[in-house]
């Protein structure tokens, strides 16, 4: 059988690995495999059938660590503050137009104070001059 094969020569391939072959120096070559191939499995037979694989012990995934001087985290932080400072300015705005409202409010009702008073003591005034 071993006079069926040719030994392969190794002659001249340049960029090709050449490492030594089953069927040189004496080695033989093992008949070809015939009929259907043998089922591979991949299963210890050790381990019953239906049992669950084994959770596999890996290391926690570590979240990339964030870079502090990446232009779009501080873009992010920038958007954050700026989004601050205008509800900041939007309730100051509220508060002092609410505060205007109210200084108006007081001030209408002391005139109307002031006024009544001043009805009352021209009145007063008038009943005098028609009592003389």
């Amino acid at each position: 059988m071993a006079a069926d094969w040719q030994k392969a020569s190794i002659g001249n391939y340049k960029g090709v690995m050449l490492c030594n072959r089953p069927n040189e120096f004496g080695q033989q070559r093992k008949a070809d495999l015939q009929g259907n191939l043998p089922f591979n499995s991949r299963v210890n037979p050790a381990v019953p059938v239906g049992w669950n694989p084994t959770a596999k012990l890996l290391p926690k995934a570590n979240r990339k660590k964030i870079n502090p001087n990446n232009v779009l985290l501080k873009h992010r932080k920038f958007l954050r503050t700026l989004e601050q400072k205008k509800n900041e300015e939007r309730e100051e705005a509220i508060r002092a137009a609410y505060e205007e409202e109210f200084k108006v409010q007081q001030f209408r009702e002391q005139a109307e104070v002031k006024r009544a008073k001043v009805r009352e003591i021209k009145s007063i005034q008038e009943d005098l001059e028609h009592q003389q």
